[in-house]
């Protein structure tokens, strides 16, 4: 299983149009993708705690809990999908959202792969931690478009950027909500940093 796992880790950075088709060719249930994307929220909410805390961090995210962390998490990838779903529908698209989601979260169990890689390669060398983190942006949204690609079948990967960059900015405006809603202010983090 974990050979398999890493050969399609492998192939969605080198096909990912092909891994995006074979994902949804699957046909997870419902179940299945809730607990995939609840895995990747685990797996992300617990890499970005050990990286606050290897760093040494005393951010504000640390401050808030796990629980927290992984909750905020969540509410942003439920944003996302969210948004990637209705902007590519309102685009011509197809896709569901659990489409979506299950994409998402095969990238997200990904990131935090990469993210864990990252900091142990910080500890080594953190010119080289920095360059494969920046390295991991670039490959991720070429990943993240073909993703959205395939899945709303656009057969226009530009159309899928625009689709990507609108929902980046939706998310980010329901990231903004939340840190509202617990009364967190731009001004706050910046202290905390």
């Amino acid at each position: 299983m974990m050979t398999f796992l890493g050969q399609l880790a492998l192939k969605t950075l080198t096909a990912p149009r092909d891994v995006a088709a074979l994902l949804l060719s699957l046909n997870f249930s419902r179940d299945a993708v809730y607990t995939t994307l609840g895995l990747a929220v685990v797996l992300n909410a617990f890499v970005a705690g050990l990286v606050l805390l290897a760093t040494g961090t005393q951010a504000l995210p640390l401050a808030l809990g796990p629980g927290l962390l992984a909750g905020v998490f969540a509410l942003l990838l439920a944003a996302l999908i969210g948004a990637i779903t209705v902007i590519g529908r309102a685009m011509g698209g197809r896709a569901t959202a659990m489409n979506v989601a299950l994409l998402i979260a095969w990238v997200q169990i990904l990131r935090a792969g990469l993210q864990f890689a990252v900091l142990v390669l910080g500890f080594v060398s953190g010119g080289m931690g920095a360059v494969l983190a920046i390295a991991g942006v670039i490959v991720g949204a070429w990943v993240l478009v073909h993703f959205i690609d395939v899945a709303h079948d656009f057969g226009d990967p530009w159309k899928a950027a625009m689709v990507l960059i609108f929902s980046f900015v939706l998310t980010a405006l329901a990231l903004v909500a939340v840190l509202a809603g617990f009364d967190i202010t731009p001004q706050m983090v910046a202290n905390d940093v």
